[in-house]
Order: C-alpha cells, then structure tokens, then sequence
C-alpha cells in the first residue's frame, strides 16, 4: 500500500474518498478494503486458520504419499499401475494448494487487489485451471484402471508404459482445456480507487460475455460432470462383481468373514472417492454458472461469505485423496509408518506395525494327541507351511510322530498365498486401492 493518500480530480461516491476545496478527490489507500467483507480482524483470523490448516494436511498428505511411493517402491508389485497415478493426483492435489489456495485468500479475499506482478495473473489462472483438471482427470484413469482389472482379470497386465502415456494424455488434455484461461486473464483497475492507488486484480477478460457463460458450462462438463460420470460407472461396475464375488469350495466361517470385511472395505472407499468428489466440487460449480447467470448477484453484499465457503470446500478435497486412496492401503499404509518412525520426536508415537502387517499367522499351537508336545509353526508372507501327522503301528510307542515343513514361493510378491481366484482378486484391489 503507498504510505500517502492519492489525490485525483474528478467525481466519485465513495464512502473513503474525501472532497477538496478546489473539487479534487482524496483517497486514502490505507483504508483500501473500507468496509468490505473479512477486513475485520476476527474474519481474517478465521479465514487464515481455515485455509492454513487445510494448505498444511493437503501438502503435507501428498508429499508424503509421493514420498511412499518412492520409498517402498521396491517392495510394491512394479507392474501396479496405480502407483503412478496416484503419485500423478498427489501432484496435482499440490498444484491446487500453491496456486489456487493463497492467491484466493490474499488476493480475492483480504486485500482485493493482485500482490503478485502482473505478468503471473495469467500463468497463475491458467495453472489453477490445470491442476483441477488434473486432479479430476487422474480420478478417471484411477477408476478404469480398476474397471479393466477387476473386469478383464484374464488379460495381460498393461506395464509402466501405458501408465506413462495415461498421464501425459492427463497433463495434455488439463492444458489444453484451459488454454483459453491463459489467452483471457490480465490484469485491470475495475474503479476509480484502483487507478488511484494504482492498485489491480487479475481476472478474466473475455470480449464478448456469451463466450465467457458457454466456456463456464463446458468446464463445468469437462471438470465435473464427465469424471463423475465415469467414476459412477466404474465403481458401481466394480461394487457389483466384487460383492457378488463368492469364494469356490465348501463354505468356510472364518474365510468368508474375512472376504466379506475385504468387500465392505472396498465397497466403503469407491462410495467414498464418489461422495466426497460430489460434495466438495458441485456447489462451488453450481455457484460459478450461477455468478455468470445472474450478475446481479454479484453485488449481493453476502456473496464474498458464500463464495469463502464453497472455495474452502472445494479446495479442501486434495486432503481427503490421500486417506482414501493411500491410507486405506496396506502397503501404503506400511511405508507412511516406516517413514513416519525415521522422526524421533514421532517415532515413540508411532505403532510398530510391520510384525503384524507382514505375518499372516504367527504361533500357531500344535498339541499331541496326548496333551503334552506342544510346537508353534510361523507363516509368513507366501510360504507355505504343511503339517503332517504319522501314526506308527506299534501304538505302545506313545504319541503319533508330527513332522512340519514349508515351502516358500519367493516369486510372489503378495501379503499371503494366492492360490485361490478370489484370494487372488481380494489381495490385488488391496494393494491397488
């Protein structure tokens, strides 16, 4: 802000602009804002603690699954494709909180005015529009990617290639959309006090306001619309095959209670990547189309606190990504918590939990027949362990003789035997959701 007040000659109504003898107007632009909305101390302490909070959970949740990802990349399947793309979403999420989160709050919501130079106003623009398409886009290909491998188990698996070239055709596509953001945005003085403090806010500029109403619809298509299409069909598909899933043989109490817990699971996270989508996304879209709709709306003096809100509540949706996809995954799970223990200060906190995560039965009792030799045998990961029991015909020679043996297939990779379709299904959409 300049330290002294601008003087202009001309006419004005504004209630922080003072009238000279000699018919000049005085502005002081220390008083810039006036009495517009979140000027008061106690709005901006909310919405800094709002915004704060959810910038510091949104970066530091994705850095961190960008971090597992990396860091446990050698004990995850190298073929599973979803490693990329949620290492792809965790960037995007971070994309949307350094370009979206502090222009709002500062520039759009505190100061009214661009701090920044006004050369960034349209890379600024353009960049938001990018990393929502994005993060949106990268939803998609997530929800295919299951869709074709819960659907087409049979086939081969597609490798890291076409996981790569999913996300170039992501990165292209956000681009590309949002070309017409970085042709438009600029920098401009809307009224007199401006120009006075030579102040500016960046915004959109189109010639004509029917092309600025028909590009606010096909974002509203392209961004949301479509992906929550897709994301519908692929997960309702996927929640249909995986709960009319039954496991082969005879019926078993503690292996179906165990796949119905993995199915509810499942069905749990693919509800939960729909709703929070449709909660976070669609007033925030609904309220753009309407301020282009209506501009009269515009000088609804409780607009700014509508507009705080739903904004807060859209952006907020790059802190939920990673405890959905990542934190819901064993294997994730496992490498946030060997990461987390590297922090002193945290690492007292931290549960050991790679006993448990890696064990799939531990201490197994053995009892002879007559009560008194007792053994434990240990199954760990993809070995397999037999047990047999050899009754010697001379029975005067007291209890049956146990032999135990195992046999370990180092070429799985998986967190137990898959020697059954079902296990075979249950265990990849764990590791992959």
């Amino acid at each position: 802000m300049t330290e002294e007040p601008a003087i202009v000659t001309g006419t004005a109504d504004w209630r922080n602009l003072s009238v000279l003898e000699n018919g000049s107007l005085i502005f002081d632009c220390d008083d810039f804002n006036g009495n517009i909305p979140f000027t008061s101390t106690l709005a901006q302490v909310i919405l800094y603690i709002l915004y704060g909070s959810m910038f510091v959970i949104a970066l530091g949740g994705n850095s961190l699954v960008c971090a597992a990802v990396i860091r446990t990349r050698n004990n995850l399947r190298p073929n599973n494709l979803t490693n990329y793309f949620i290492v792809n979403l965790a960037i995007g999420d971070i994309l949307i909180n350094i370009f979206c989160v502090p222009t709002s709050v500062l520039s759009t919501l505190v100061f009214h005015y661009w701090l920044l130079p006004s050369q960034l106003c349209a890379i600024f623009n353009f960049f938001q529009a990018v990393a929502v398409l994005v993060s949106a886009y990268t939803l998609v290909v997530i929800s295919m990617e299951r869709y074709l491998a819960i659907m087409y188990l049979f086939r081969p698996r597609r490798g890291t290639k076409y996981a790569k070239i999913s996300i170039l055709i992501v990165w292209l596509l956000a681009m590309a959309i949002s070309l017409p953001i970085l042709v438009v945005s600029d920098v401009e003085q809307p009224d007199i006090r401006y120009e006075m403090c030579d102040f500016y806010t960046c915004t959109e500029k189109w010639s004509d306001k029917k092309q600025k109403y028909s590009y606010t619809i096909a974002l509203l298509i392209l961004q949301y619309l479509v992906p929550l299409l897709i994301l519908l069909f692929s997960y309702i598909s996927i929640a249909i095959v995986v709960w009319g899933k039954k496991a082969p043989g005879e019926a078993e109490d503690n292996r179906d209670q165990r796949m119905i817990r993995s199915k509810t699971k499942t069905i749990k996270m693919l509800m939960a990547v729909v709703i929070v989508y449709t909660i976070c996304w669609l007033p925030f879209n609904v309220l753009n189309l309407v301020m282009d709709i209506n501009e009269d709306i515009n000088r609804w003096y409780g607009l700014p606190y509508i507009w705080a809100m739903l904004h807060w509540l859209a952006m907020s949706h790059a802190c939920y990504n990673p405890f959905i996809y990542c934190w819901m995954s064993t294997p994730f799970r496992q490498g946030i918590f060997n990461m987390l223990k590297c922090v002193p200060i945290i690492r007292r906190f931290v549960p050991d939990r790679s006993h448990a995560l890696n064990t799939s039965a531990v201490g197994i009792p053995l009892t002879g027949f007559d009560g008194q030799h007792n053994s434990s045998l240990r199954r760990k990961n993809n070995c397999t362990t037999y047990v047999s029991v050899r009754k010697k015909m001379n029975h005067n020679h007291g209890a049956p003789i146990r032999s135990a043996s195992f046999r370990c297939n180092n070429s799985l990779r998986s967190s137990g035997p898959m020697h059954r379709h079902f296990v075979h299904l249950e265990v990849q959409q764990e590791e992959s959701l």
